[in-house]
Parts: structure tokens; sequence; C-alpha cells
């Protein structure tokens, strides 16, 4: 049975960078920059990162950020799992060294029943809670 390369599974469209998804939500308010970086209690020039989608969110970020948006730190860290992983996973040094083939899950018991559950649990339940969280968003300074 041949082999199919892990990185052949993948979506090729980036899911979106969570700055991209901050920086939307700020546009809909009218807050300088230095004010939201100092409500997040982060510098200027880590926020300006961020924003540029030049590096991701730690978990305590994620935090900051709901508590600044009202959107729960799950989801920020679930936007920014999608992001840092599709990122790895297509650049194509590291695509390489990955040897592992799908059909090592062809004998797992139950790995239809697994995978739709985890779909339909995780991945819905994700996208519906951000799309309702995003339609009664706040912006609340943390201090």
């Amino acid at each position: 049975m041949e082999k199919v390369p892990l990185s052949v599974v993948f979506i090729s469209e980036a899911p979106p960078h969570p700055g991209k998804v901050f920086k939307e939500f700020i546009s809909r308010i009218n807050f300088p920059a230095n004010y939201i970086a100092d409500c997040l209690g982060v510098t200027r020039t880590s926020f300006y990162e961020f924003m540029n989608c030049k590096s991701g969110i730690s978990p305590e970020m994620a935090l900051r950020l709901a508590k600044v948006t009202g959107i729960d730190a799950r989801i920020w860290w679930k936007i920014n799992c999608d992001w840092q992983f599709w990122a790895s996973i297509t650049k194509s040094s590291q695509t390489e060294r990955i040897k592992v083939g799908i059909q090592n899950l062809e004998d797992f018991p139950g790995k239809e029943a697994l995978i739709g559950e985890i779909e339909s649990n995780a991945m819905k339940k994700n996208i519906n809670n951000f799309k309702a969280l995003w339609a009664g968003n706040s912006f609340d300074c943390i201090k």
C-alpha cells in the first residue's frame, strides 16, 4: 500500500492570523493604537508585530484579548493555533521531514466516529461561538 504524505491532507488556503482578526475587530472602534496596546499590557512594538501578522499569541495574550474584546480566549487561541499549524506545515523544509502517512490510521477502531466527533464538536462549536461572540462584541480596557 502506497503511503500518502501528510502534506497532501491540509487546506491550501491560510486561516486568518489572530492579528488580522483583531485588526478587523478594532477597525470598528476609534481608539489610538497606543491606548489599545496599553490596555493589552504590551509594548507598541509587540502590538504592531501582532497586528501586522508577524507574531502569534501566547495563551496569556489570548486571555488579554478576551478581556479587551469580550470574545472567549479559547476562540483567540484556536485562531492562533490554526494559523500556526498552517504556517508550519506549509514550510517545505518542515513538511518534507514528515514521514508519517495517513494509512497509519486505517486500522484504528472507530476512526470515522472519532473524526466525525472531532469535526462536529470542536470545529463547528468554535466557529459558532466565534460568530455569536463577534456579533455582541465590546471593548473594555483591562485596567
